[in-house]
């Protein structure tokens, strides 16, 4: 088991099945397009495995929490990006009561877009940076083709528009630069 001490992490299920046992003697199996969310606190092991007969395939993104030595805590959720086409949903934050939380001033968005759409995304702060990732498809993001396992961090800007050119799925990340 690998231990998890003062972590926000989010695993999410993009394919397969992923099973999660923990130091508390919690075992759980999640289907794609479920998120976990692990406040890891004072600390807790825990060990991944594929849990069914196709390969698995997740994303896990860790944040430095913004208060240290918390118990744990563990959430998870289900999310419908098809139920959203062409629109971001917000999968983790620490202010909307209908995603998931986590002990900082992070979000976590992801979107399944159609060829050709426009995606305007609007940072409210200066102190806000975007991480896009590309799960699926190419987009076009301040002026580079990004194609499926590329990023692009972005930081200074108040509007970022997001190009599709062929379907799409993206992953994007706001987090404080202050923190």
């Amino acid at each position: 088991m690998k231990l998890h001490r003062n972590m926000e992490i989010a695993d999410i299920i993009l394919k397969g099945s992923v099973g999660f046992q923990d130091s508390f003697g919690g075992v759980s199996t999640f289907p794609a397009d479920t998120i976990q969310v692990i406040s890891a606190g004072k600390g807790l092991y825990q060990n991944e495995f594929n849990a069914g007969q196709q390969e698995a395939e997740k994303i896990q993104i860790g944040f430095l929490p913004n208060s240290l030595n918390k118990p744990p805590v563990k959430t998870k959720a289900l999310f419908d990006l098809l139920e959203n086409l062409n629109s971001l949903v917000e999968l983790v934050s620490p202010n909307n009561p209908l995603s998931l939380s986590v002990r900082q001033k992070a979000a976590v968005l992801m979107g399944e877009f159609e060829p050709k759409k426009h995606i305007g995304y609007a940072l409210n702060n200066q102190s806000i940076g975007l991480f896009v990732y590309v799960i699926k498809g190419v987009v076009t993001v301040q002026n580079e083709i990004l194609r499926r396992g590329d990023s692009i961090g972005i930081i200074d800007e108040e509007q970022t528009l997001l190009h599709t050119t062929e379907q799409t799925t993206l992953l994007v990340i706001e987090v404080s630069l202050n923190e």
